[in-house]
């Protein structure tokens, strides 16, 4: 009898045991299912904390599938970048800049972004149609360093200071696991390469990179210009001195001088404003 009672006992504490866990993963569902419709950012992130990354892009796939704003498609961007949905990302970025009101929604963007962030960061914020390219290059070169090199040239065919998505282009070179001189090859050839696009036809990237330091230079005293422009002078300039060390380019020195007093033009003008 004892034995039997034994048998009995476990039987049941077993069966408990499973009705238990079957209960708790009900529960643990309609909890799960009820969180989005209490609050979608809220329910993201909860999802990213536990792990469910496609549990979270999808709270905001459909907050953007009901209502269709631009906002909501932007959000829906930044949550395929935070969790490094390459293919979703490529794909909601595309949208968002082929939208209609995608002009309006990055000229509040910018301003936006201008007036809150630090002022020597400004050339980083100035452009979301700039930031969408970037993020977009970078997930393009982990699968084909090819393909986002022919997206990064297409910035020089914009007639728009803002837009200088090249630089990502170099530095995803200068980021990656590779030796020091992989990665100057890799630079001298992307110095050095010619493409077809466009108006750039038969113009090496270095030259391209040239040109558009000389298109966005003000004319007059450089430190007369507005803030941003420096900066964007700053940056262009320093991944021209990039491309003119991978080829020993005899113009480096002369570039490097000019870097410099760029440097000294912005600390000043930050430190004066």
């Amino acid at each position: 009898m004892e034995k039997a009672e034994a048998n009995f006992f476990w039987k049941t504490a077993t069966k408990f045991f499973f009705l238990t866990i079957l209960g708790l993963a009900s529960i643990f569902s309609v909890i799960m299912l009820a969180f989005p419709v209490l609050s979608y950012r809220a329910a993201a992130n909860f999802y990213k904390k536990i792990g469910l990354k496609s549990a979270a892009v999808g709270v905001y796939e459909r907050q953007y599938e009901k209502s269709n704003k631009i906002e909501d498609l932007y959000n829906l961007v930044l949550i395929c970048d935070q969790v490094g949905n390459s293919e979703k990302l490529l794909s909601y970025s595309s949208e968002l800049l082929a939208r209609d009101d995608f002009a309006s929604f990055e000229k509040a963007f910018n301003e936006y972004a201008l007036k809150n962030s630090d002022k020597d960061k400004l050339y980083l914020v100035a452009s979301l149609k700039n930031y969408l390219n970037e993020i977009r290059i970078a997930y393009k070169y982990n699968k084909s360093p090819e393909k986002a090199f022919l997206d990064a040239v297409a910035c020089f065919e914009e007639d728009d200071a803002n837009l200088f998505y090249f630089a990502k282009y170099i530095s995803c070179i200068l980021n990656q696991n590779a030796s020091i001189s992989t990665k100057k090859q890799m630079l001298y050839q992307a110095a050095t390469a010619k493409t077809a696009a466009g108006t750039i036809n038969e113009k090496t990237v270095i030259q391209l990179v040239s040109e558009r330091y000389t298109s966005i230079k003000p004319d007059g005293d450089l430190a007369d210009a507005d803030l941003l422009r420096l900066e964007q002078l700053w940056q262009t300039k320093s991944i021209e001195i990039v491309l003119l060390e991978a080829t020993d380019d005899a113009g480096l020195e002369t570039a490097r001088t000019e870097l410099s007093n760029l440097a000294l033009i912005i600390e000043a003008k930050i430190n004066n404003d």
